[in-house]
């Protein structure tokens, strides 16, 4: 998993008092204020004592989480637990607490409840910085545009982790990998991942349906590729019955027999978005996920079902597995 080094600085503010500090017994967080003084240029403080300004942060999993204060002083944040600034607000005076760069060793989404007021006559000690992982890699690119294609730790369903392949790259980026065949597995063959076993190509696993459901709620279309090759695929049309389907754990092509093969295939694009590939005529009422594609009574179409994991073409022989990928985004 890649990692980036923040980037720390200290910008000029009203009130400056030594550096910031993490835990209240190492800031001396007595009721008093920070003592009033002149700045640099001069001159007078106008507020009176200094109030201090911190509270806690909960949920941090790895460093790169840098807070700043009115535009001006940085702290870097190493762990969970309570942190205070070193610049003062004097009374009457406003501050505002905001993220200044997110945790980057593992990527987390970190955000600040009670960042903004106006400082009393006592200190305020309760701004709250939660992090969280991040539920996809469509949101994780969102956030950190300049990531690689590679294998994140992200939670799509807010209370479980999972170890999943992301596709930075391909049609924008974003796309989250659930499940990966080989040349000898189809779906059947494959295991769930827990949360620290990689769902990447290769690995014959597939996210757990609760993972998969959620993150299918949060996803509007389906990518179907022969592994390591993303333009020999297929990509469903937004919130169309690929998905739909997938986010109650059925086959995503389930319920589509009656549409006929035209209105099958205009659900999908991709070089292999024909009928000879997608069309299908037979009823499908018992597979779940982990089975993806059924084009039963097509002898040339797609099947990720049972122990298949193939879409044979008009005219090929044999028809044998290839490994498959199925991504969400």
């Amino acid at each position: 998993m890649s990692s980036k080094k923040p980037r720390s600085s200290q910008g000029k503010v009203a009130f400056v008092v030594g550096v910031g500090c993490i835990g209240l017994a190492a800031c001396g967080l007595e009721e008093g204020g920070f003592a009033a003084r002149s700045h640099g240029d001069g001159g007078q403080n106008p507020g009176g004592p200094l109030r201090k300004i911190g509270g806690n942060v909960a949920g941090l999993l790895g460093r790169g989480l840098t807070l700043q204060i009115n535009g001006g002083e940085d702290l870097v944040i190493a762990e969970d637990g309570p942190f205070v600034f070193s610049t003062g607000v004097a009374t009457g005076a406003p501050y505002s607490v905001k993220v200044k760069g997110q945790p980057t060793e593992t990527y987390q989404r970190c955000t600040v409840k009670g960042g903004d007021g106006t400082a009393g006559d006592k200190n305020v000690l309760d701004v709250e910085v939660t992090c969280a992982l991040l539920p996809s890699c469509k949101e994780l690119h969102t956030d950190f545009p300049a990531l690689p294609n590679g294998v994140y730790l992200m939670s799509p369903n807010g209370d479980s982790d999972t170890t999943a392949y992301c596709d930075m790259v391909y049609d924008g980026g974003g796309w989250t990998l659930i499940l990966a065949t080989t040349n000898n597995s189809g779906p059947d063959e494959l295991t769930a991942a827990s949360s620290k076993e990689e769902i990447a190509p290769g690995k014959k696993k597939y996210m757990t349906t609760d993972r998969m459901k959620a993150l299918a709620a949060l996803s509007s279309q389906v990518h179907v590729r022969e592994s390591g090759k993303p333009d020999q695929s297929i990509t469903s049309t937004r919130d169309s019955e690929p998905i739909t389907n997938l986010r109650k754990g059925q086959l995503v092509n389930f319920g589509m027999e009656t549409l006929g093969a035209a209105a099958q295939v205009a659900r999908w694009t991709g070089v292999y978005a024909v009928e000879k590939t997608l069309g299908f005529s037979c009823a499908i009422t018992d597979q779940t996920y982990p089975a993806i594609y059924w084009a039963c009574g097509n002898n040339e179409g797609m099947h990720l079902v049972r122990s298949l994991s193939v879409w044979k073409h008009e005219g090929e022989t044999p028809n044998k597995n290839i490994p498959m990928d199925v991504f969400l985004r």
